[in-house]
């Protein structure tokens, strides 16, 4: 169970003069670990161009998820043709996961899934130590959510991450 997710920026586009501060290896290195989230439903609007950026991506060293799985079209067909890496699961099936027993159903069915097709799988929203314990237990692989940390905005993690390339 990793509390460490890899960098998964859920913005528009990078706003490139602040990554002016990172010299080529380091904006290379930077862009190596960062995932690509593609929200389920933009995916499935039009699912044969999808599938062919998916792939050019894919085969450019990029890892993508897909963002707020089960909310929108999941279809099985994409989990089979689609190169991605993961599914997230979206937290409005987290949120009451304790509690309803068709919510945690669902968690557990896209655990299942994901493990069946071989993707990570990481759950969003978690805010208590018994939704962490619960995902441990269903074999999530990943979490995120406040009882982790809340969002950074980009320029923070930026500076925050050139700060640490310069203590070392």
């Amino acid at each position: 169970f990793n509390k460490n997710p890899p960098i998964a920026p859920n913005t528009p586009a990078f706003p490139i003069p602040t990554l002016s501060a990172f010299d080529e290896d380091d904006l290379l290195e930077l862009l190596l670990e960062v995932e690509l989230e593609l929200l389920e439903t933009n995916i499935m609007k039009n699912s044969e161009i999808s599938q062919k950026k998916i792939e050019k991506l894919h085969e450019n060293g990029f890892d993508i998820s897909i963002d707020d799985f089960g909310t929108g079209y999941s279809s099985l067909s994409y989990l089979k043709n689609f190169k991605v890496n993961k599914l997230k699961i979206d937290q409005s099936f987290i949120r009451d996961f304790l509690e309803d027993n068709s919510d945690k159903a669902i968690v557990q069915a896209i655990i299942n899934l994901a493990n069946i097709f071989n993707l990570k799988v990481q759950a969003e929203g978690v805010e208590t130590k018994e939704h962490e314990q619960l995902l441990q237990y269903l074999n999530c692989n990943l979490a995120q959510g406040y009882f982790y940390n809340k969002p950074l905005p980009l320029n923070v993690f930026l500076d925050s991450t050139q700060m640490k390339k310069n203590e070392e």
